[in-house]
C-alpha cells in the first residue's frame, strides 16, 4: 500500500519575515443579459451552484427560480454544478432565457365536456367504465351496419 503524506505547515520552507498571501474566495460581478437585452448585475462566487445564482436571479430581478433557465458558451447549465465548473469568472455575461409554460385556457380552445372529462380521468374505474361503455356502444354501432 502507497503511503501518502500530507503536507504540514511545518513542511513548508517559508522564513521569517515571509509574507503568506491568504486564498480568499470572495464575491465577484457577473451579467445577466435577458433575450430582450436587460442586462443586471448578480454578485456571485466559484463556489456557488447555479441553483444559488437563480436564487440570486430572483431575489434581484424576481424572475421566478422554475421559469429561468442559464445559458454560458451555448450550454444550458446544469442546477447542481457550481459556477467554477463552468469557469465563470469576473465581468462574465450568461444568457437568461424563460421557460415557456402551456397555453391558458379558453372556452373555444377545448372539447366542451373537458372538465367531464378531466373529472373521469382522476377516477379510474369511472374511466375504464366510460371506456367500456364506449366500446360497447361501437360494437352496437357495428352489428347494426351488418344487419
Amino acid at each position: 500500500m502507497a503511503y501518502s503524506h500530507q503536507p504540514q505547515f511545518d513542511d513548508l520552507t517559508i522564513r521569517d519575515k515571509d509574507t503568506i498571501a491568504p486564498l480568499i474566495c470572495s464575491d465577484f460581478p457577473i451579467q445577466i443579459r435577458s433575450l430582450t437585452g436587460k442586462q443586471t448585475e448578480v454578485l456571485v462566487h466559484h463556489k456557488m451552484t447555479v441553483a444559488e445564482l437563480k436564487d440570486e436571479i430572483e431575489r434581484v430581478d424576481q424572475t421566478p427560480f422554475d421559469q429561468q433557465r442559464i445559458v454560458y458558451n451555448g450550454k444550458q447549465l446544469e442546477d447542481e454544478r457550481t459556477l467554477d465548473y463552468y469557469d465563470i469568472k469576473p465581468d462574465t455575461i450568461v444568457h437568461i432565457i424563460l421557460r415557456i409554460r402551456g397555453g391558458m385556457f379558453h372556452e373555444t380552445s377545448a372539447r366542451k365536456d373537458f372538465d367531464l372529462v378531466q373529472t373521469f380521468k382522476q377516477n379510474p374505474r369511472v374511466w375504464v367504465t366510460l371506456q367500456a361503455i364506449e366500446d360497447l356502444e361501437e360494437i352496437i354501432k357495428t352489428l347494426k351496419a351488418k344487419s
